[in-house]
């Protein structure tokens, strides 16, 4: 599931108040081949890794509202002033 593309458009698409899943999606892999020793695996889920860094960082909180999700969008907008790479509404001021 973290190879693929489609995969990761659904996530985005069901689930916007969670801008940093694809992410997640891609660490567990990434893990998951550590674990295993798996150095191939490693080496392309750390590319995969970078490739969905780059697409998060390319959405803006705009985005993510437009696709229903407040708590999505100030998650990415908190996440973008603060520069931690934690998109966790539970983190934003109340």
């Amino acid at each position: 599931m973290a190879r693929n593309q489609e995969f990761v458009t659904a996530q985005r698409q069901h689930l916007p108040e969670q801008p940093d899943l694809p992410l997640k999606t891609v660490q567990i892999a990434l893990s998951g081949a550590a674990e295993t020793d798996n150095a191939g695996g490693m080496a392309e889920f750390l590319l995969v890794h970078a490739e969905r860094v780059m697409q998060v960082a390319q959405e803006s909180p705009l985005d993510i509202l437009r696709l229903g999700s407040i708590d999505g969008a100030l998650a990415l907008a908190w996440n973008a002033t603060t520069n931690d790479g934690n998109l966790s509404p539970d983190e934003l001021p109340q």
